[in-house]
């Protein structure tokens, strides 16, 4: 009895081996295609930020360098300067000149001295080079005082003694819907800023301003560099007080969107690259990033494998035992007949025995 209860508990293991499985198989398969899944997508993730890494490093580094060879051009123009008792028109025309030569996104640059007169003091535009010949001639009715945005920054470099940024629109033609960053430097008596604000405020010669339009400027920054998929963020930092968009410039995929759009916020997450120009107490940041599904390639195939190749081995696994029950199926019928046969023989026996 105990073989044959065995024998049954045996037979209805088989009876549900092949489902059990060819369920647990789907289940294990199918976890194991989305650990593949979410393995592969890692492994890709880290290769697209390489890519990415790799391709905007370079572009980074390139408007970083402009900007500073911008910066520097303000520097080398308030040496001018000072290396000069009288600065004549041409002279600082000549010197900017060269200049914009050698960087056409540089749009203008001013010499304002300070006036002063019975009705206070004044910042009238002296030198300006502008390449628009009408800009020139709107440049040199300008009162920077009468502006009261680009005054304040102005005092502000003066107590600073640093250079400051201002993003406004275009001073030389007010019908012109373009924006401009002002790079304002002061320049002294003295060849370095004095040591107190004080003595800034009353060795102030007058200021150093540059203009630039950022797009062109990017554009002449980045010639013939490779940029599709690449956008970029400008903006202004300044301590205590959250960025200042300055400038977007969009990615360029098959062809060259469409301007007016409004720029789309700075990414939080995901692949970008980051850097800042410090200048005291404000720094201009560049933000590089991918734009939305450029560096994304297809998913990798080998996942299905590993779901394929588990749910084959479930099936197969399946029939395996499924076949096996039923050969067990068949020994137990030909158990069964030899069993009546031979309890069929030893009753025919018994009964010879008896006659």
């Amino acid at each position: 009895m105990t073989s044959r209860h065995r024998l049954r508990r045996y037979r209805r293991a088989l009876d549900f081996a092949p489902w059990t499985a060819l369920a647990a198989g789907i289940l294990l398969s199918i976890g194991g295609f989305l650990l593949a899944q979410h393995a592969a997508r890692l492994a890709e993730q880290e290769r697209t930020g390489a890519d990415f890494l790799r391709n905007a490093t370079d572009q980074v580094e390139v408007l970083k360098r402009e900007f500073e060879h911008g910066i520097h051009t303000l520097h080398a123009l308030r040496a001018l300067f000072a290396a000069s008792d009288t600065v004549t028109e041409d002279e600082f025309i000549a010197f900017t000149g060269i200049i914009q030569n050698r960087h056409p996104g540089l749009h203008a640059q001013f010499w304002v001295p300070r006036v002063r007169d019975e009705a206070g003091e004044h910042y009238p535009v002296r030198f300006v080079e502008v390449h628009d010949a009408r800009a020139t001639r709107e440049a040199h009715r300008l009162d920077f005082a009468d502006k009261p945005g680009l005054l304040g920054k102005m005092l502000a470099a003066r107590d600073s003694g640093q250079l400051v940024l201002y993003d406004c629109p275009l001073l030389c033609l007010p019908d012109d819907p373009s924006r401009i960053l002002m790079m304002i430097l002061p320049v002294y008596a003295s060849q370095e800023p004095p040591g107190t604000v004080e003595a800034r405020r009353a060795q102030l010669q007058g200021f150093i301003v540059q203009g630039l339009l950022l797009e062109p400027f990017m554009d002449e920054a980045m010639q013939g560099m490779e940029r599709r998929g690449m956008s970029f963020w400008i903006s202004l930092v300044r301590d205590g007080e959250p960025p200042r968009p300055l400038h977007f410039h969009p990615a360029t995929l098959n062809q060259r969107p469409a301007t007016g759009r409004a720029a789309p916020p700075q990414p939080a997450s995901g692949p970008r690259l980051h850097e800042t120009i410090d200048l005291g107490a404000q720094q201009l940041a560049i933000l590089a990033a991918p734009a939305p599904g450029f560096y994304i390639r297809p998913t990798p195939s080998w996942p299905w494998l590993v779901l394929l190749g588990g749910l084959a081995i479930a099936l197969l696994t399946a029939l395996f035992l499924a076949s096996t029950r039923r050969h067990l199926a068949e020994l137990t019928r030909v158990s069964r007949a030899l069993n009546v046969i031979s309890t069929s023989n030893r009753t025919l026996l018994r009964a010879d025995d008896e006659a």
